[in-house]
């Protein structure tokens, strides 16, 4: 559906542009663990996170690790990393000797507390080495099942003012002129939440891939959170912006430029910490308990997993 999406062309303008990531993904099953969940059990001085319907994330800068809870309690665990490279790619840890060998080495510099829980080291060298590689990038027309609700709605509402007479179509009105100027002001009106969207779809995987590992990040957000609970009449988070906003709210583009003012709020509140501090040689950080969370986030950084609610 994208790639020919991302080449329609109309009389005015491509509608969809693909930005293609070098990296790509790969599915690992988690089976389902029991009663031994595996979130955080809090005995580091980090915080206890029920695993057992949180989203994990083992961030490591370049690439990650990842798993979403499923109804059977599995967890669908998705792998991001380089496609291609000598090193440490998908194209050097090939269903080959070497290349498991490669992928072993990986998964015990990397990712030695998820192992055990994949299933142990074959099932894990075995899923990265042959399992499909998947794509990741955005097209730039529109991004997420919302926004393209909203996309829909906007259609429909010029198609009446461009088309239509009484809430009826006007078999006079269909023209190709008519038609081109209910698309031209369609995309006036949506390209920019289009732009914002998929903007803010590719920070988010750069935000998950990298900052989540960071005590400086985790200390932000839970700063944010604090805010978004004390002074909720004032003060919205991004995500909830995007989640919540929409059709007589906050559009997408007004959430990213309100984000970035927001960002830079959060940076001067915590600016006494270091970026880029590794979590394990810092303090940890807990989360008031007014706090009401709305998606567990565990985060498991080496040596020790820690948590935090988002």
């Amino acid at each position: 559906m994208r790639r020919p999406t991302a080449t329609t062309t109309t009389t005015r303008t491509t509608i969809g542009k693909q930005d293609i990531l070098p990296r790509g993904y790969k599915e690992v099953l988690f089976p389902n663990p029991g009663p031994d969940h595996f979130g955080a059990k809090g005995g580091d001085g980090g915080e206890e996170c029920d695993g057992r319907y949180g989203l994990h994330i083992w961030p490591r800068g370049e690439h990650m690790l990842m798993a979403l809870a499923n109804r059977d309690g599995s967890f669908t665990g998705t792998i991001y990393l380089d496609n291609e490279g000598e090193g440490e790619s998908f194209a050097a840890m090939d269903d080959t000797e070497e290349g498991r060998k490669r992928c072993e080495s990986f998964c015990s510099r990397h990712y030695p507390h998820a192992v055990p829980l994949v299933g142990g080291m074959e099932s894990m060298v075995r899923q990265i080495t042959t399992n499909p590689t998947g794509i990741l990038g955005t097209v730039r027309t529109s991004g997420g099942c919302n926004c393209g609700f909203e996309d829909t709605l906007w259609l429909s509402r010029f198609l009446d003012q461009f088309c239509c007479e009484g809430g009826r179509v006007a078999p006079g009105k269909c023209t190709p002129e008519n038609f081109e100027a209910c698309f031209a002001a369609l995309e006036e009106e949506r390209k920019p939440s289009a732009n914002a969207i998929c903007d803010m779809a590719l920070e988010n995987f750069v935000e998950m891939r990298d900052k989540t590992g960071d005590v400086k990040f985790q200390a932000m957000k839970k700063v944010e959170n604090l805010l978004e609970n004390k002074f909720s009449s004032k003060f919205r988070s991004r995500y909830a912006m995007v989640c919540y906003g929409g059709e007589g709210n906050v559009s997408y583009a007004n959430a990213k430029k309100l984000g970035e003012i927001q960002m830079d709020m959060l940076e001067s509140l915590c600016s006494s910490l270091s970026d880029q501090s590794p979590v394990q040689d810092q303090p940890r950080f807990t989360c008031p308990p007014a706090l009401s969370p709305s998606l567990l986030l565990s985060l498991h950084s080496p040596p020790a997993p820690s948590s935090f609610p988002s």
